[in-house]
């Protein structure tokens, strides 16, 4: 009996920004007809040590985030110096090989990663004499820490040309733009009528409204960014907490602005108002994009968020504000040029099967699924500020010339 294709997708419980892409890739894959597993790397880490690190990480951005920047720039290309987390890797790495070689299912045809060091515990594995599954790296932010940088990688998938552009010149061979894998749901807003429905849903005022998040833990200088933003006459901002109670109750009664706390429906949000203001997450400037809302990143937070709004600006994604003022002037103008045009990328989709299509066509009898929609949809429409030049990417699979490729070193 043909079996259908065994997708094992890597992320990890690091809040929602590697996650949501993995829970989004999954459902897509699902509804034709593959069967997908979704690992938490966290939840496989020997005797609660992934709760543990996620903890430290959360505290160290919600009271340090000097530290955790500090950390994030250090840890940029140099794993070789990180012995504990070498052997964490390795630890992770035997259980997750169980999982690639299957049981009822069988042994997994592709596998995707959405946080750094799933790439690194593929690479064990092969090490360890596991099969060679095909592995694709899904980059979740518009800026590439060198982590996410494994030989043997047979696709990076980037959802920005910026990060596309970054992969190439850290030394990876295969790289794809394509379209950021987040719900169908988030979209533009389709009429006026449309968006004071969604208004007069969330109990939300008239007139221009900025949306402020900083991720599903509410952390970074929020009270800060909503005390500028208040100060700025005919905006509201509409400030989303997130799981951080001390947060809202810090913010509740404060006087012209909105303050709510976790949000299951952010796409009917995101079409209610008219800008978004973020401090760091890749997630949250995918989710923007595909509603067409004008981004600006304020008081990024240290390590990735600046990372992001800088590789952001560079691109033409997103403004990066350094001020008050410049706040003031950029939100006027994210209201007053509305919606964003849309430019074309690659389906991510389309491109996992493509590459686990090259494993299934060597086992004669067994079902392609999808490959006939990895024909035909290799280009889907992407939302973007301004047109950003992604042909070279979608027209082509990127290929850097071996004269050109930049050595990758320390590697586990």
């Amino acid at each position: 009996m043909k079996r259908p294709l065994r997708v094992v997708i890597l992320s990890a419980s690091f809040g929602g920004g590697h996650l949501g892409p993995a829970t989004e890739l999954a459902s897509r894959l699902r509804r034709l007809g593959a069967t997908v597993d979704v690992v938490d790397l966290i939840a496989l880490c020997p005797v609660a040590s992934g709760a543990v690190l996620r903890s430290a990480y959360r505290t160290m951005l919600g009271r340090a985030p000097g530290v955790w920047g500090s950390l994030f720039d250090s840890a940029d290309g140099v794993t070789d110096h990180l012995p504990g987390l070498r052997l964490l890797v390795s630890a992770v790495a035997r259980r997750v090989a169980v999982l690639l070689a299957g049981g009822v299912a069988g042994p997994a045809d592709v596998v995707v990663s959405t946080y750094p060091f799933g790439g690194h515990v593929v690479a064990a594995i092969r090490r360890g004499g596991g099969a060679r599954v095909p592995l694709v790296s899904y980059v979740t932010d518009p800026a590439v820490h060198g982590l996410w940088m494994m030989a043997g990688t047979d696709l990076y998938l980037a959802g920005w040309s910026v990060a596309g552009a970054q992969l190439l010149r850290l030394g990876a061979e295969r790289v794809r733009v394509v379209q950021p894998p987040v719900r169908p749901e988030f979209r533009p807003v389709r009429s006026v009528a449309e968006q004071r429905a969604m208004r007069a849903d969330w109990n939300l005022p008239s007139g221009p409204l900025a949306l402020v998040l900083s991720g599903s833990w509410g952390v970074g200088d929020m009270t800060g960014t909503t005390s500028d933003l208040v100060s700025i006459e005919g905006v509201t901002p509409v400030v989303v907490c997130g799981r951080n109670g001390r947060l809202r109750r810090r913010l509740a009664g404060t006087a012209g602005a909105v303050v709510l706390d976790w949000v299951a429906d952010m796409a009917s949000l995101m079409r209610a108002c008219n800008v978004v203001v973020l401090n760091s997450g890749g997630l949250s400037l995918a989710e923007a994009g595909a509603c067409g809302l004008p981004v600006i990143h304020y008081r990024p937070l240290p390590g990735q968020g600046v990372a992001n709004a800088a590789a952001a600006e560079q691109d033409g994604i997103a403004a990066w504000v350094r001020d008050q003022d410049g706040l003031a002037a950029a939100i006027a103008l994210g209201v007053r040029r509305g919606a964003h045009p849309a430019v074309l990328a690659a389906d991510p989709v389309a491109e996992i099967l493509r590459v686990a299509g090259k494993r299934l066509a060597a086992e004669p009898g067994r079902v392609q699924v999808g490959s006939r929609v990895a024909a035909r949809s290799a280009v889907v429409p992407l939302r973007a500020p301004v047109p950003v030049p992604v042909d070279a990417f979608a027209n082509g699979l990127l290929r850097r010339p071996v004269a050109q490729r930049v050595p990758v070193g320390n590697r586990w």
